[in-house]
């Protein structure tokens, strides 16, 4: 089967990711006071309930993720801070996709809540031949603490699972792959970087506790540096 890509279908996929992000949240509230959720009713593990802190809840995500991200929290207010890794802020965006530039309304009004886009390989907010228009706009339009960070040697796939992975497979590697998902920067980099800056932003944000990683580079992670 084939997915057809079209103004109605993009927003389709959106709309039912964001559903899908309230629904868990939903249901990890009424676990938490002591009510399982499933269609059976079974009991909550002993200890469970009142066991999470849900004043705050932290939301990030890859790709269509980081989209998912940026929009859940325009609609439901319970989510507290958010990060967009290599995320388009648009449900269409023009060529090569050959559909008219549809952003998403954080992007069209922005956030009053603390956001970071993460890009790489060019994919920024500053505005440049080629750029991707939503960042441009979520930039201008954000009214919350907002921060982006450029792994300029990097890929799209350089967020996920795919530079450790793809990096033990040695010779059964196709030529190139492990370029083209990750670009250049070393693959226990990304991986440590990622962890390292998704930490600090959740910390400072949810936990209060100051940081300098989104100031300036950190000798650990050379190839993420903070975009103006």
């Amino acid at each position: 089967m084939n997915l057809v890509e079209t103004v109605e279908s993009t927003q389709m996929w959106l709309d039912t990711r964001i559903a899908d992000a309230r629904f868990t949240l939903d249901a990890l509230s009424q676990m938490n006071y002591g009510r399982n959720p499933d269609a059976e009713q079974r009991p909550l593990p002993p200890g469970w309930r009142g066991g999470l802190d849900l004043s705050r809840v932290g939301f990030y995500g890859h790709s269509y993720g980081g989209t998912t991200a940026a929009e859940t929290m325009f609609f439901d207010r319970r989510f507290d801070a958010g990060m967009d890794f290599d995320g388009r802020l648009s449900t269409t965006y023009g060529p090569p996709q050959d559909l008219p530039y549809g952003p998403i309304k954080a992007a069209r009004y922005g956030l009053d809540k603390p956001f970071v886009l993460m890009g790489a390989g060019g994919h920024s907010h500053v505005p440049v031949e080629g750029q991707d228009r939503s960042w441009i706009e979520f930039w201008s339009n954000q009214r919350g603490w907002k921060r982006e960070l450029q792994l300029r040697l990097g890929a799209h796939f350089s967020f996920s699972d795919y530079p450790p992975i793809l990096s033990q497979l040695g010779d059964a590697l196709p030529p190139g792959l492990l370029e083209a998902a990750n670009g250049t920067v070393p693959p226990a980099e990304s991986v440590a970087g990622t962890r390292a800056y998704v930490r600090a932003f959740f910390d400072l944000h949810l936990k209060h506790r100051p940081t300098r990683a989104f100031d300036r580079p950190h000798p650990a992670y050379p190839n993420f540096q903070p975009v103006p």
